[in-house]
């Protein structure tokens, strides 16, 4: 097995959550990688650190409770929502998509630069400079001589 398939196995198996095939492979790969053994044994101390419950927490609580509490986390949800402004929720579009999308992002930006580049070469044409002074036209000539 890789180090990542180990890894995101270890506390299933410490726990003894999985079936014996893979049990036995993530066995075999600890036995010749000291870096992921020294994982597990991090990970088994945490787990042996920490006291386990017999019951679930959810156990507990009636089904009304449940039903109750999922009701107020929508209604609190809703009010939140309407409480944003449009402004925010678009902000709040726009970070999404160039935090989690941002090969999007990048392309997106580099399209407007092309467009706004390409707007400045045709739409700002400056004329050649010349190293010569500017001749005079015959009117203009006599208009300052006067």
């Amino acid at each position: 097995m890789r180090h990542r398939e180990v890894r995101a196995l270890l506390y299933e198996y410490i726990r003894g959550e999985l079936d014996p095939a893979r049990s036995r492979r993530i066995q075999e790969h600890l036995a010749r990688c000291n870096r992921c053994f020294a994982e597990y044994q991090v990970l088994k101390e945490g787990i042996r650190a920490v006291p386990s419950r017999r019951e679930k927490a959810s156990g507990q609580r009636s089904e009304l409770f449940w039903r109750d509490f999922s009701l107020s986390v929508e209604q609190r949800l809703q009010v939140k929502h309407r409480r944003i402004g449009l402004r925010r929720r678009l902000w709040d579009e726009a970070e999404w998509f160039f935090l989690f999308r941002k090969p999007y992002a990048i392309a997106l930006a580099t399209s407007v630069a092309l467009v706004v580049f390409a707007a400045v070469l045709w739409f700002g044409k400056v004329s050649p400079v010349s190293t010569e002074p500017p001749r005079l036209t015959a009117t203009e000539n006599d208009s300052n001589k006067k």
